[in-house]
């Protein structure tokens, strides 16, 4: 599930890799590791140019009218609601879009649900 990766990911991936490469030259290695951080690098742009498709706006799009953008804004970024507009909109800012990174998806979706147990546990008694 988003955001519940752990660190032990990459440390298991960079154990394989190690068992993989430990009968390689220092040059192939080398190699690898150049061709492994160009296939990063353009992975990271496919994911960039994916994120800007997938419209967080349209995700909000209902709960914007229910809940305070601003209430979120302020108590789970500290920023305000301007800011937090802009994200969602992928508004263009100092002539870049701005888009929610990885740790802001996960702060926005933690929002989310603490404010679903909060509604969720409240009732009204006479």
């Amino acid at each position: 599930m988003l955001c519940e990766a752990g660190t032990n990911d990459s440390e298991a991936l960079f154990a394989e890799f190690d068992k993989i490469t430990d009968n390689l030259t220092p040059d192939e290695r080398s190699e690898i590791l150049r061709l492994y951080d160009n296939g990063l690098k353009n992975l990271e742009e496919r994911v960039k140019n994916l994120h800007t498709k997938v419209l967080v706006k349209k995700q909000l799009e209902e709960i914007t009218e229910i809940i305070s953008l601003k209430y979120i804004a302020k108590k789970y970024f500290g920023k305000t609601s301007s800011w937090l507009y802009n994200k969602i909109n992928g508004a263009i800012v100092n002539g870049k879009p701005v888009h929610f990174t990885y740790d802001e998806i996960c702060t926005l979706n933690g929002a989310l649900q603490d404010i679903s147990r909060k509604i969720g546990s409240t009732s009204v008694t006479l």
